[in-house]
């Protein structure tokens, strides 16, 4: 996936927080059960520009819920910030969340988002995972 200056931007951790950039804390939660998230998509909108964030970057074993993002972003991009969150297993989309929040200039953002289950249904996440326990 190619990223803009946004996610690039996003990408950087809280700690490197400076002059001319804000800071969001993004905690993704779900309900319980649902079917296995492998990765989460994050398509942020901060003020006029928009890009997106694969967490983690390949699929893997079932994500441990809540997840914490860290996003740093650039001061001037607005002071609204929207937060959309698609959870994926493999392909499929089972989950999906968004919220919006008033960027804290100069703090740390905190930005709740709740996933609400789409399509799928509680399966295992199989034997490389968990070594095959039900």
């Amino acid at each position: 996936m190619k990223r803009g200056p946004l996610a690039t931007a996003l990408l950087l951790a809280v700690a490197g927080c400076g002059p001319g950039q804000d800071a969001a804390l993004v905690t993704v939660t779900t309900p319980s059960p649902t079917a296995p998230i492998r990765h989460l998509v994050l398509t942020v909108t901060a003020g006029a520009r928009a890009d997106q964030v694969t967490v983690p970057r390949g699929e893997g074993c079932p994500l441990a819920f809540p997840k914490t993002v860290s996003l740093v972003f650039p001061a001037n991009a607005g002071d609204s910030l929207q937060v959309n969150v698609d959870g994926y297993d493999g392909s499929a989309l089972v989950a999906s969340g968004v919220t919006a929040a008033r960027v804290q200039h100069g703090a740390v953002t905190a930005v709740p988002v709740a996933l609400v289950p789409g399509a799928g249904v509680p399966v295992d996440g199989g034997a490389s995972c968990d070594g095959g326990a039900p």
